[in-house]
């Protein structure tokens, strides 16, 4: 996203306290242009709330936030009340007197002056979404969102970031929040695929373009707080959800499978007990209801049955195996069943014109996204 005038950057910051904002709903809130995400927040488990800022944030000249004491330099990204894009690390009393407008915690610096500060390596910090912001000489701020961790985006590393905003002029960058946090909104709608499962997460904190900043004041929602709660699993919404369903479905799994029946354990534990051996010289029948005879012993002869009759079964010869089926044919089932059948890099986003008047449209062009 290229933005002409600097000084229609403003920094926003959540509707209300105790939790984040997302930057669709800061855009909407206060009349913006467009957006991006900001500064750096405590996120427990990657499911924070988004309210637990880290370092310092400044809106309209006014510290909204900070976490240390004013002479313990932090890192920032922001602009002056000219419009000068300032990364570095600076403390409070550094940031006032340089004049700083806007401002959030995050780094590190990838070029300064024309130069790049990544010369070795890819920046130590992987691949993963990003966002970055960069100025040319003539003002001219660029933002840059690079989805991740999706089949169509993997990211990109901090030097492939440098690289692009070296080629789009940049002549001082800085890195902003990313991972699951990157995001670009324009007019209101989301334009990038945030990685996180959830979709777009609630924020501390965003860079918004307007048509009239000045009118625009962020809110100061950690006043009177002495304890930040960054949230967690425990009231993240959107994952108190999907577990409620998740256990749903394993009830309703539990729910369809038959229980066993008691009079199949009788059967069981019957059955186990027809196979105890007779005491010597003992009958003993088996489940088939045949009679087996002990060795050293005859059967009795029944009523009505002679050996050799044609009524009496032929035993199998000594050492065969009666052959088992279910269809009554003497050829053996094959009880086993057929085999199982298997069965674009975002657009950025040219808001205002070289004379710097923002104009309420907006017009996007495709920048190549780093392989």
């Amino acid at each position: 996203m290229y933005v002409y005038d600097p000084k229609s950057i403003r920094v926003m910051t959540p509707s209300k306290p105790g939790e984040g904002e997302r930057i669709t709903s800061m855009v909407t809130r206060t009349g913006a242009v467009a957006g991006v995400n900001g500064g750096s927040f405590d996120d427990p488990e990657g499911l924070g709330n988004g309210f637990a800022a880290i370092g310092v944030i400044i809106s309209g000249g006014d510290i909204v936030f900070t976490d240390q004491d004013g002479s313990i330099p932090q890192h920032i990204v922001g602009f002056t009340r000219e419009g000068k894009l300032v990364v570095g690390k600076y403390n409070i009393f550094e940031l006032r007197d340089m004049g700083i407008s806007e401002a959030v915690s995050f780094y590190p610096r990838l070029i300064a002056n024309g130069k790049p500060l990544i010369t070795s390596g890819d920046g130590g910090w992987g691949r993963a979404p990003r966002t970055a912001v960069g100025q040319r000489t003539d003002g001219t701020v660029i933002f840059i969102v690079i989805d991740g961790r999706q089949a169509n985006s993997v990211g990109a590393t901090l030097k492939e970031v440098q690289d692009l905003l070296l080629n789009e002029g940049a002549v001082n960058a800085g890195n902003l929040d990313g991972g699951a946090s990157s995001e670009m909104v324009v007019g209101g709608e989301l334009i990038t695929h945030p990685s996180s499962r959830y979709g777009e997460r609630r924020l501390p904190s965003a860079f918004l373009v307007y048509d009239n900043p000045s009118s625009v004041v962020a809110n100061r929602v950690w006043d009177g707080i002495d304890k930040i709660d960054p949230g967690g699993s425990h009231d993240h919404p959107e994952y108190l959800r999907e577990q409620a369903e998740k256990k749903a479905r394993q009830q309703q799994t539990r729910a369809a499978v038959p229980a066993k029946s008691p009079g199949g354990e009788k059967a069981k534990s019957g059955s186990a007990s027809a196979e105890t051996k007779p005491a010597a010289g003992g009958n003993q029948r088996d489940d088939s209801g045949k009679t087996r005879t002990a060795a050293g012993t005859a059967p009795p002869k029944q009523s009505g049955a002679h050996e050799g009759d044609a009524s009496s079964p032929s035993p199998a010869p000594a050492g065969q195996k009666e052959t088992e089926n279910t269809d009554g044919s003497g050829v053996p089932v094959d009880k086993t069943g057929p085999p199982p059948v298997s069965g674009p890099a975002p657009a950025p986003v040219v808001v205002g014109d070289s004379n710097g008047k923002v104009p309420a449209g907006t017009v996007t062009e495709t920048v190549p996204a780093a392989k």
